[in-house]
């Protein structure tokens, strides 16, 4: 009975490691800087995070559905060129036409798996070039002009 009591200590001290970490990774480095643990510099953190953890969100559910998508970079990068390339024309809307691009590369991913029953890997790994290319193209025609 004591062996199985210390186990399940032992399993319940487990689940904390991960927040343990953390906590003596902020103390050691707010000790070497000590604009480490502050407001601003949290702020700064989480700005530079929201895409990451949007594309993060997004994978989530896809993974939960127990496929794989390995063209959201391209998709990003993609949408983001959109966004740069109409930023002059729509100013702060220009994320409209970044989201409708993501979107509808989103549709064909889901139509490609969906429709043409194609496994996901290959199917994003397809669409993950594509998207790529279209971005790298669109890199070279600007640089060229």
């Amino acid at each position: 009975m004591e062996f199985a009591v210390k186990l399940k200590a032992i399993n319940n001290f487990k689940r904390y490691i991960p927040v343990l970490a953390l906590v003596i990774l902020c103390v050691f480095f707010t000790l070497l800087q000590p604009r480490f643990l502050t407001f601003a510099n949290a702020m700064i953190v989480l700005q530079q995070s929201v895409v990451l953890i949007s594309a993060a969100l997004g994978m989530t559910f896809v993974i939960v559905g127990g496929s794989i998508d390995l063209s959201v970079g391209s998709i990003l990068a993609l949408s983001a060129l959109v966004t740069a390339l109409t930023s002059g024309l729509l100013g702060v809307l220009a994320f409209i036409p970044g989201v409708l691009i993501g979107s509808l590369a989103g549709l064909i991913n889901g139509i490609i798996f969906a429709k043409g029953k194609v496994p996901s890997f290959i199917a994003t790994m397809g669409t993950m070039t594509t998207f790529r290319g279209i971005v790298l193209l669109s890199h070279e025609v600007l640089l060229l002009k």
